[in-house]
């Protein structure tokens, strides 16, 4: 069963539908090649990889140095390939990092016309000509993550509704009202499916893409039985031009973008790569990249390729669901293990998880407060993390107490203060 995602993936690989597993490898030692050229533009790669040369055969990557996070922080001008009139994008990420500095990312314009390619076909599993999707992502800025979706879906006739995340309940749901379909924060279309539920609204959609956030499975069952639609799920990165891997009409696992990625999961003590089916760190490596080529770049998200492959027929992996983060030293508390623990409660929305070295202050978005039953929740975050000695303080809010597009600043995450 060939679908339109897997087809452009294969097509973009070798030029028609009989890919094999020999085109794959000899795709990647071509690809990783033209990537390690392009990178030795920039300062940065041509020191890091100056003992590199044209590798011969696949397993050769594993003599190519890793790319951290910390790399990029530092170094991210030294990492330009193209002159700084060619960038089209600049992104700054602010993250959780002991240094405090945010990490910035360029694109050229042609690394986000492949990421619009992508999209589209990505999103036109679900939606067709003359449809509405309702674009539930920022688009504050030329070329944010919202305006390609909306790039992307134009490009096929569809109508995006470019919406941007949520700032009050009963408004989004009146853009969702005339909608066939969703892309968003599987958080935020979550705590849209229980509040639509609290009201007894029902609507009825053709297909959900989930993204710019771990979902849990359950979470999916949820979203899809509340719209009564499939829920597709993506996975990406800003440092992967923000497509990633996503998921086919199959929903066997989530395709990676092999014309434009290489992906491997690694252990992250040892550094080896895993085999197929076991967790470690996803590593990425992004192929026709012009301005900001990342090559074996440590994403520190944990995830695993399936061993089965999917029943589209086509010689591509299938990444299961990110499982959170790669825990640190310093990590007491896992956002994917607490989301599983709060959103069990079906009448929170949505949450913040503050921690200090004495306490935690967990606030909670809820239309039933008096529901919310503070000291279960405690006992239930104690048993499942280290907690000694620390004060647990739980504060809960009704949806309109609070501006919840300002809620998290930025992407969801534990936030040590």
């Amino acid at each position: 069963m060939n679908n339109v995602l897997s087809r452009y993936i294969a097509e973009n690989i070798n030029g028609d539908m009989n890919l094999s597993e020999n085109d794959m490898i000899n795709y990647n030692v071509k690809k990783f090649n033209e990537t390690i050229e392009q990178s030795k533009k920039s300062d940065f790669y041509s020191k890091k990889l100056k003992d590199i040369k044209n590798i011969k055969y696949l397993k050769a990557i594993e003599n190519i140095p890793f790319t951290s996070e910390d790399e990029i922080r530092e170094n991210y001008k030294k990492m330009l390939c193209v002159s700084i009139g060619d960038v089209e994008r600049i992104v700054h990420i602010n993250t959780s990092g002991s240094t405090g500095k945010s990490k910035t990312i360029f694109f050229s314009k042609k690394d986000l016309e492949y990421t619009v390619n992508f999209f589209r076909y990505g999103l036109s599993q679900f939606s067709e000509k003359n449809d509405k999707m309702l674009i539930l992502m920022p688009f504050k800025n030329e070329n944010s993550v919202g305006d390609l979706v909306a790039k992307a879906v134009c490009r096929y006739g569809v109508k995006p509704l470019k919406y941007g995340i949520v700032k009050n309940f009963d408004h989004a749901l009146e853009s969702l009202k005339i909608s066939d379909s969703i892309v968003g924060d599987p958080v935020q279309i979550q705590a849209l499916a229980r509040y639509m539920k609290f009201h007894n609204i029902n609507i009825k959609l053709k297909g959900i893409l989930t993204s710019s956030d771990f979902i849990l499975k359950k979470t999916v069952l949820e979203i899809e039985d509340a719209f009564q639609c499939k829920v597709y799920n993506h996975y990406g990165l800003t440092e992967t031009a923000y497509g990633g891997a996503v998921e086919c009409d199959c929903h066997s696992g989530m395709h990676p973008r092999e014309n434009d990625i290489y992906l491997e999961i690694i252990d992250p003590f040892t550094g080896k790569i895993v085999k197929d089916g076991d967790f470690g760190e996803i590593v990425i490596t992004t192929f026709n990249r012009e301005a900001m080529p990342l090559i074996r770049y440590k994403t520190g998200d944990r995830g695993r390729f399936l061993k089965k492959r999917c029943a589209c027929s086509m010689n591509l992996k299938c990444l299961d669901y990110i499982s959170g983060r790669i825990k640190r030293e310093k990590d007491r508390f896992n956002i994917y293990k607490m989301d599983g623990l709060i959103f069990a409660d079906k009448t929170v929305l949505d949450y913040k998880f503050e921690a200090s070295a004495d306490s935690a202050d967990i606030s909670l978005i809820t239309f039933s407060p008096e529901s919310i039953n503070k000291n279960d929740i405690e006992k239930i975050i104690r048993q499942n993390f280290i907690t000694d000695n620390l004060n647990i303080n739980i504060k809960t809010f009704l949806p309109d107490e609070i501006n919840y597009s300002e809620f998290h600043n930025g992407k969801r995450k534990i936030h040590n203060i």
